[in-house]
């Protein structure tokens, strides 16, 4: 036991838990709680199991009824909670106490007084994260054991738990940029969708593709390929609102999904994205270039019948037919009856009701080039 309780004190000196014991039972700890070193009854009372905890390096708040506790809860944020309740339910005032201060950052181990065997079976049905108990009449040396035991259980999991943030990070990240992952897009994407249906409210998906990407990583090197992804990252970054949803795909497509978006604020956001890019010069020093993208823009309106894969393949057709045209250029996807119309307003330039009308209002005269 020495050498736990040094492993306290000195080891982890740096951070002082805080222990707060509920004494509400009656009589409680003094009638039949410590007992001396020896093994033989002793006075113990409260206040000596205080003294306990302090000489071990603890702070220590101590209640005498739930009207204190909860006063004293509102001031102080525990380590962990010593319960000598004054009846041992599960569904006592004691660990309705318990739970309110339980966060999922940052649970409190609960250590529970037993009167006798029996009381074990009320303490089986508490919902803790971390809890043990004691049957009276217990040692102070094991009373303090076991609060070590609960600290060092409850470290290790939030120890696992930044572990798994982590993880999760790099998961839903991409390493190059920073961006989403595909595979986390996906589930934003679906997740968006529904909500665009819910509320019937406009959702647009921009498919974006790093023209002639292959010949800079063949002309200059791998990493500057690299840099000019990062830095066309940026560029979307310096685009997009706090709403929105940005992601890389494969080695040089990138996808943004614009929540709350009609078709005109999509060709407007996609034309700032084309021309920022082909205004840029890349150059890390040892190598520059220039580059442009081209976008394939589809849009839900809210109302009609789509679904989330249906919609990005529709982006997808619309940057195939981008590239079809030349590349550095945007197209807004529109369905095959207003296909013939829309290339008559790409040649009269004439306004029409149509996705194409709305791709030329925004962008000028042409197929979609500024």
């Amino acid at each position: 036991m020495t050498s736990l309780l040094g492993e306290h004190s000195v080891g982890k000196a740096e951070k002082i838990h805080h222990i707060f014991l509920m004494c509400h039972r009656q009589g409680g700890l003094t009638d039949s709680g410590l007992t001396d070193r020896r093994g033989s009854e002793s006075t113990g009372n409260p206040t000596s199991l205080v003294a306990a905890f302090e000489k071990a390096g603890y702070q220590v708040t101590q209640s005498v009824n739930p009207l204190d506790t909860n006063r004293l809860l509102r001031k102080v944020r525990p380590s962990v909670l010593i319960l000598d309740p004054m009846v041992c339910t599960a569904d006592g005032v004691e660990f309705e106490m318990a739970a309110q201060v339980q966060r999922k950052d940052d649970p409190v181990p609960i250590l529970v007084l037993a009167q006798d065997l029996i009381e074990l079976r009320e303490i089986r049905k508490v919902p803790a994260l971390f809890k043990d108990f004691l049957v009276k009449p217990f040692t102070d040396e094991e009373i303090l054991t076991r609060v070590e035991l609960l600290l060092a259980s409850k470290e290790r999991y939030l120890s696992l738990q930044l572990h798994a943030l982590d993880l999760e990070g790099q998961i839903i990240r991409d390493f190059k940029t920073g961006l989403y992952t595909e595979r986390h897009f996906r589930h934003l994407l679906r997740q968006e969708f529904q909500r665009a249906e819910r509320h019937r409210t406009p959702l647009s998906f921009l498919l974006i593709d790093v023209d002639n990407f292959k010949q800079i990583n063949d002309q200059f090197d791998y990493s500057f390929g690299d840099f000019v992804l990062l830095r066309f990252a940026e560029i979307l970054q310096r685009n997009v609102r706090d709403i929105d949803h940005l992601a890389r795909f494969g080695g040089d497509e990138f996808m943004l999904l614009l929540p709350n978006t009609r078709q005109a604020e999509a060709v407007q956001v996609g034309a700032r994205i084309r021309r920022q890019m082909a205004a840029t010069e890349f150059d890390n020093g040892r190598h520059h270039t220039l580059s442009t993208v081209s976008i394939g823009i589809a849009t839900y309106d809210g109302r009609g019948q789509s679904s989330a894969d249906e919609l990005r393949r529709q982006a997808n057709l619309a940057l195939k037919e981008c590239k079809k045209r030349g590349k550095n250029r945007l197209w807004l996807h529109s369905d095959p009856a207003s296909s013939e119309k829309a290339a008559l307003s790409e040649e009269t330039g004439e306004p029409e009701e149509s996705a194409a009308d709305i791709r030329n209002s925004e962008r000028g005269k042409g197929s979609a080039q500024e």
